[in-house]
């Protein structure tokens, strides 16, 4: 096994306090849409010149040419003296692309760290820029090109981000500059960079201000941006003076990036007119306006969904379309160009020349399973290989007509699985259509350099020497990473894996296909920058040298997509088409039987995906950790699996064992397991903690859990009363919290609250308790508490629901103090190091509803949540989410937003485990479900009965826990909870 790659952590800049940064989070809502039929006009501006008031809630329409291509809302608040903007803008697109940008900005309304996340489908780029000393750093992390790009020092440091893409933010922030006539005389120059540049710089802007120019809302003026070197107006935006209040934004000449460009048809925001630019109006509204939605076209032939495992176990999502007629029919795998980009569908292009088509979303993308990464052939290549595996099968499909048809990433997956495959020895796949590949050598770094001369220089006009210089960022750089073998770095606190890189080091298409002995169909565009003029027919060359049967076409005035994803009744462009199913159709059908197993791609594609899989493998054994000596055994203990544990929580859909979990079990469950007692809590006394460690090591261990829960404990002083447990199975008494009266109700409470000192917390007794770990179990890092929980246990329930309507500055004041203390601890425990994951509990629910409404959820819980997530995949883990109640209507929010990783805590009466499987165990792992009030009041015959049928519904799956629905409570009793248990350590003891 080959040893595993070294991480590495490039320095961080830090700018401001953590409390900041991690307070930019709370603006980050997922505001609920309001459906309305066209831009209504632009609200009365208000007369108050707050920053505040003239941008929070501020919501615009984005149009190109007069067609709606997004929709952006905006929220602005303060923090420790720095105003936090945020942005959220849905485009108009085939995706469902959501661009979400943040900003923290001094009192000086200077940019301290602008971070830009554009994502659709499970798939996220981001570019940041912060601010460190006179100068910017600024990241590229766009998933579209190999690797990240760290630009550092660019200097001086902007006054204003100012993107090449259209968004309202930027131009809002330069709004809130005093632009009347006696605060601007005549014309304000400042400097700006655009986040989204390959190679970014600042650029001198000059704002000058026409004050006889009105606006469509009576009482604004126009200003008008031109760069340093003159020339018509970039941009004129208008703005009420008084209000300091954006208005509209109108950019004469616009033109997207090269990277739009590249997939134009997909992004849908290429201009019509033939010289490229178009007229973007950004305009101000009440109310959003309704997203014009594609309309899908009638089809003919049967779309069937369907579902397949990897060699890997990961389950992919895709749809087969089928001719009319029983069949069996020939068919298409469609590998599309990788990245977040739509599943293709030709829709009845194929069914028309009576073909099949199986086109499917590949891993982590859409509603396949597993973990997106940068695109990666070899893993792609192995998927397809399970995908011809499930054709195989499938009575209505000619398993002796079966090819692949891939462009671009799509393309060289299709490559690698068809290496060495031979339709005289019974071949899965008889012919291939493979579509804008790089030629023969190595693609690395021969192709990202000739993209960079090719297709970025000039787009940009770089001048020989800054083309050297992003080579030397990029490239080189990547060069380097390679050689020490690193396998991620953390960037400007983003960790960003580069396992990609590793992949297409040592890829050279020549070799991989030189031995293919099914047909092969190269086609390229003649207006393609990204690859090498004449690449496929010099791939076409090397292959026909060593007797490969291949044929390549040239189609001039086509660029790379070669008119994907641009007519939605076809494959490709109209002349592409015709080639490509002349030839399939001409192509020789394989001889004899199904021969040698169908699942092979032969010797040099599997040794690939065999090596890619060993390294996974690797990776995640290498994962579990803590780690000194071993704890004392007995009772049910098992050998430990944190890897099978980290495998599930991942939602990766492994056949194997069912590991459970809980969100915790009570000493007093603890005590009577082990038969003594020990110190209850976190304390000072080092001695305590040592043995409280070792008695929760030893009851995880007794029990066969595969993991310790480390934690630090509450970091909020609390105030909660004793009174006597009233309940049926009393325990004597239980500390509550006042629900009418908590401790923050006014301005002054906010003040005299002893909020937490972030630097005085103390994490020694999660070292120690990581230290004590024996070496085969893993640790999972526990919250120290809920957003919404802290929230209301601070305020009080009553106080914080009028608060809402009262007092809701305060309310937010109080919810961003509570997010910046999470997102700090959340942080410095899982800097730590050797997690397996990062479970909160934060109740927000009750039997029938959320405790309080999802629009109230949206806007102050969720954007902490999601800051804690981001928190915890950016140190590679997942994150594990315990919350009770009935939360049907913000469980898609809760998935798609704020990325939860798997979901704990279910109540029969509400919706049994299983139930919510079926509506959610395709996108997140779901954790226990049996009930606790069955655990309490329950025969034990009743709890391994309920046990044994959640096993054999659930266990195959491989992406959930055994566990109870809630936690070991101390009214639990302990004869049922080791049933439930007993019965998992048989299930899985009968696996074997």
């Amino acid at each position: 096994m080959s040893r595993r790659r070294a991480v590495r952590t490039l320095p961080i800049h830090r700018v401001g306090a953590l409390a900041v940064l991690a307070a930019l989070a709370l603006l980050a809502c997922r505001a609920s849409r309001t459906p309305s039929p066209t831009p209504i006009p632009s609200p009365t501006p208000t007369r108050t010149p707050d920053a505040l008031s003239a941008m929070d809630e501020a919501v615009f329409a984005i149009s190109l040419d007069g067609r709606l291509i997004g929709v952006e809302t905006l929220r602005l608040g303060e923090e420790a003296g720095a105003l936090l903007a945020f942005a959220e803008l849905v485009r108009a697109d085939a995706l469902g692309t959501t661009e979400r940008r943040t900003v923290v900005l001094n009192e000086a309304l200077l940019p301290l760290r602008y971070d830009l996340k554009i994502g659709a489908r499970g798939v996220r780029s981001i570019w940041v820029a912060e601010r460190r000393g006179e100068g910017m750093d600024v990241l590229n992390n766009n998933l579209a090109w190999f690797g990240p790009v760290l630009v550092e020092g660019v200097s001086p440091a902007p006054d204003v981000i100012l993107e090449g893409m259209p968004s309202a933010l930027p131009y809002a922030l330069l709004a809130l500059q005093d632009y009347g006539p006696k605060g601007l005389q005549g014309r304000l120059q400042v400097q700006t960079l655009d986040v989204l540049a390959d190679l970014p710089a600042t650029g001198a802007l000059s704002l000058t201000v026409d004050v006889g120019r009105q606006g469509t809302v009576i009482g604004t003026i126009a200003v008008e941006g031109r760069w340093q070197d003159g020339g018509d107006p970039a941009f004129t935006m208008w703005v009420r003076p008084g209000s300091r209040a954006l208005y509209s934004v109108e950019i004469p000449s616009y033109r997207p990036s090269v990277w739009e460009r590249r997939w134009g048809a997909v992004w849908g925001r290429v201009p019509e007119s033939g010289n490229g630019t178009g007229t973007i109006l950004i305009e101000r509204v009440s109310s959003p306006p309704d997203l014009p939605l594609p309309t899908p076209p009638v089809r003919e032939a049967q779309r069937i969904a369907v579902t397949f495992t990897s060699h890997d176990g990961t389950r992919l999502a895709g749809t087969l379309s089928t001719p009319p007629g029983q069949g069996p029919h020939a068919c298409v795998i469609l590998l599309g160009p990788g990245g977040m980009m739509p599943r293709w569908d030709p829709g009845d292009a194929a069914a028309r020349h009576g073909w099949a088509t199986l086109s499917y979303d590949p891993r982590g993308v859409g509603e396949s399973g597993g973990d997106y990464e940068r695109d990666r052939p070899a893993l792609q290549a192995m998927d397809a290989v399970a995908a011809i595996a499930m054709l195989q099968e499938r009575p209505e499909i000619d398993s002796q007509r079966i090819v692949v048809l891939g462009i671009g990433a799509g393309g060289l997956a299709g490559a690698l699985a068809l290496a060495n495959d031979s339709p005289t020895e019974g071949a899965s796949v008889v012919a291939a259509v493979l579509a804008s590949l790089p030629g023969p050598g190595p693609l690395f770094p021969t192709l990202p350099l000739h993209q960079i001369s090719t297709a970025l220089a000039p787009d940009y006009d770089w001048e020989a020497g800054e083309e050297a210089r992003y080579a030397a960022m990029s490239v080189t750089r990547w060069q380097e990473w390679l050689f020490e073998d690193v396998d991620e770095v953390t960037l400007l606190r983003r960790r960003i894996s580069l396992r990609s890189l590793h992949d297409l080091a040592d890829l050279d298409l020549a070799k991989v296909l030189a031995a293919a002995k099914a047909p092969i169909l190269l086609v390229q565009g003649g207006e393609d920058p990204w690859i090498p003029t004449g690449a496929a027919q010099a791939l076409a060359d090397a292959l026909a040298a060593s007797g490969a049967p291949v044929e390549a076409h040239l189609f001039g005035g086509l660029g790379h997509d070669l008119g994907w994803g641009s007519d939605p009744t076809a494959l490709l462009s109209p002349e592409v088409d015709d080639v490509v199913w002349s030839w399939l159709n001409a192509a020789r059908e394989p001889e004899g039987g199904r021969g040698q197993d169908h699942r092979r791609i032969g010797a040099r594609g599997m040794a690939v995906l065999a090596e890619a899989s060993a390294a996974r493998k690797e990776r995640d054994i290498a994962t579990r950790t803590r780690i000194l000596h071993p704890a004392e055994e007995g009772g049910m203990s098992t050998s430990p699996r944190p890897d099978r544990l980290l495998s599930v929580l991942r939602h990766e859909g492994l056949p194997g064992p069912v590991p459970w979990i809980e969100l915790f079990a009570d000493q007093p469950i603890m005590e009577e397991v082990l038969g003594y007692t020990f110190p209850a809590g976190v304390s000072a006394d080092r001695e305590a903690n040592r043995a409280r460690a070792d008695a929760l090591i030893a009851f995880y261990r007794r029990l066969g859990y595969d993991y310790v829960p480390v934690s630090i404990g509450s970091v909020f002083t609390r105030s909660t009363a004793a009174a006597v447990d009233t309940a049926a199975l009393s325990k004597g008494t239980r500390n509550w919290d006042n629900s009418s009266t908590g401790m923050i109700s006014s301005w002054a409470d906010f003040e005299a609250y002893p909020w937490p000192d972030l630097n005085a917390i103390d994490y020694s007794p999660a070292k120690e308790m990581l230290a004590r770990i024996p070496d085969d179990m893993g640790a999972i890092a526990m919250g120290s508490g809920g957003v919404l929980e802290w929230a209301m246990w601070l305020m009080g329930y009553e106080t914080l629901a009028l608060a809402l309507y009262d007092q809701p500055d305060l309310v937010q004041a109080v919810f961003n103090r509570v997010i910046t203390t999470l997102s700090s601890t959340c942080a410095a425990m899982l800097d730590l190091g050797g997690f397996l994951a990062y479970f909160v509990g934060d109740d927000m629910g009750h039997s029938t509803g959320t405790m309080v409404s999802p629009e109230v959820l949206r806007r102050y819980v969720f954007p902490g949540q999601e800051r804690l997530v981001d928190i915890a995949h950016d140190h590679g883990v997942p994150f594990l989410l315990h919350t009770c109640g009935n939360l049907a209507a913000v469980m898609d929010d809760l998935i798609d937003s704020v990325g939860i990783d798997a979901k704990h805590s279910f109540e029969d009466k509400i919706a049994p485990v299983e139930d919510e499987y079926a509506r959610y165990g395709a996108r997140i792992a779901l954790l226990g479900g049996v009930d606790v009030d069955l655990l309490a009041r329950g025969t034990e015959e009743q709890v391994r009965a309920r046990t044994r049928q959640l096993l054999d519904a659930l266990g195959p799956s491989g992406s959930w826990c055994l566990g109870t629905g809630n936690s070991v409570a101390n009214y639990v009793s302990v004869r049922n909870y080791l049933a439930m248990l007993d019965e998992g350590r048989a299930w899985n003891e009968r696996l074997t």
